[in-house]
């Protein structure tokens, strides 16, 4: 069904009626209806009265009762709270949420609960059998909601957006003050969180830019200072130095920053450092990195100050290079023993970003001897929420990962091989190496392909970088 929208203005009434987008049901029987007949107001809404809004929802080819319920509700209500003039995304869908919870309520309670807003005047529904056997639903609900009601709803909103514009105003003002006195961390939490405050409001857009513009003025004056530090480390315990930062800002002269949080990134190379600090009196913050996985490479490290909603890049940022030697340290490694004819293996670990909004998935398969000498790496992109993933799959945290399509590669193992030897794969930005451990050969008999020679037993670590 095509999307309805229609809307009828008059000096005496408003009135809405939207439908929802959906499939059509073709080649169907009606086996029930919650009503001998159609009622009218479904083509036919009623118009608005001097009391009451009347708003009417649908949902059609729906594949269970309780699913149209809420769509049908969603619809319907979207329209309702955009009376409230609600404009920024999250309250819209807070109030969303809170007026389909009060219809459904009202639905579980079979209509008789009473409320001073929005009440489900009527629902009607029909259940249709497709050829395939299986039931779908087209369900219509009509909504009243006063007048009145209404208008309080937005004197209430408006109160509180002013409220909050009030309290930006006067954090920004401290923030100012705070500024003057040379205690620019706290000044810049203040920007930070009044600028948060007036993006919840929506409707501040004038005051928004003047103290996003005062913001970014406090931040341009800020100096970021790499001090010395160590052009080379070792793999297994990374720089003896931290890397350090001294953080000035320029009033009549150049002055330490205290207190300041300052983030730092690996955005070349891969290892292991303090990732959140804070300067100290002197202005100086420094990072320890405690490991660099890969020898011989340069590894870039970025520094910045941290600001949720300011853009570091108005801070000014810096960067750190420097190479390690040593063995290559992993971000994951494994022993494995296989032997003739024993099945397979499974392995599941779980990639994800410090925001967790992104993760991959590698799956690794261990044929042992006998069924097939390979070993089988499936990465792809994660689905869902990382703290639903099974407690045991192995999680790592990185910083580079490109989260692509998904890839696979398979890696053969021939039983005429080396032990020490290294077999090296890439999936993503993940180098992947297999080494050959121990391994013992055997020859065996098949009435099929004869005689054959094959792993008895085969050791091997598999290292991830």
């Amino acid at each position: 069904m095509k999307k309805l929208f229609l809307i009828s203005i008059s000096v005496s009434f408003i009135f809405l009626f939207v439908g929802c987008t959906a499939k059509s049901i073709k080649d169907s029987n009606l086996i029930y209806s919650s009503q001998k007949k159609k009622p009218e107001w479904i083509t036919k809404p009623p118009a608005a009265d001097s009391r009451f809004l009347y708003f009417v929802g649908m949902k059609t080819a729906a594949g269970t009762l309780e699913e149209g319920k809420q769509s049908a509700i969603g619809s319907a209500v979207s329209d309702i709270v955009g009376y409230f003039g609600v404009k920024t995304e999250t309250r819209y869908e807070e109030k969303k949420n809170e007026i389909s919870s009060e219809i459904m309520d009202q639905i579980i309670a079979k209509g008789e609960a009473k409320v001073s807003g929005v009440k489900l005047e009527e629902m009607y529904y029909e259940q249709w059998k497709e050829k395939g056997g299986y039931h779908l639903y087209n369900i219509f609900i009509l909504l009243k909601y006063p007048r009145a009601e209404i208008e309080r709803e937005k004197k209430r909103i408006q109160a509180e957006k002013n409220r909050k514009k009030n309290q930006a105003q006067e954090m920004f003002n401290l923030a100012g003050k705070l500024t003057q006195k040379g205690e620019v961390g706290t000044a810049l939490e203040n920007y930070a969180q009044t600028l948060k405050i007036l993006k919840e409001v929506g409707d501040a857009q004038s005051l928004y830019r003047t103290i996003l513009n005062e913001a970014t003025n406090t931040l341009q004056k800020i100096k970021i200072e790499i001090l010395p530090y160590d052009k080379k480390g070792e793999t297994i315990s990374g720089l003896k130095r931290p890397l350090s930062v001294k953080l000035m800002y320029q009033m009549k002269e150049y002055i330490p920053l205290n207190n300041i949080p300052v983030i730092f990134n690996f955005t070349q190379g891969k290892g292991m450092l303090e990732k959140r600090v804070f300067s100290d009196k002197s202005g100086i913050a420094s990072s320890r990195v405690k490991q660099i996985n890969f020898s011989n490479r340069v590894n870039t490290v970025e520094a910045f100050i941290e600001q949720d909603i300011l853009s570091r890049a108005q801070a000014g940022k810096v960067s750190f290079t420097f190479t390690a030697t040593g063995e290559d340290m992993p971000l994951w490694k494994k022993d494995y023993s296989l032997s003739f004819g024993r099945g397979r293996k499974k392995e599941k670990i779980i990639f994800y970003k410090k925001d967790k909004k992104q993760g991959a998935v590698l799956n690794i398969e261990l044929f042992n001897p006998g069924a097939a000498e390979k070993i089988i790496f499936t990465l792809s992109p994660l689905e869902g929420d990382i703290s639903s993933e099974n407690k045991k799959n192995t999680k790592i945290e990185i910083q580079e990962m490109e989260f692509i399509d998904a890839q696979e590669e398979i890696l053969f193992l021939a039983n005429q091989c080396n032990k020490g030897e290294k077999k090296e794969i890439n999936l993503s930005s993940l180098k992947i190496i297999a080494e050959i451990m121990e391994f013992k050969t055997k020859q065996y008999s098949n009435p099929y392909s004869g005689n054959f020679k094959a792993f008895e037993q085969l050791k091997l670590k598999i290292s991830i970088f």
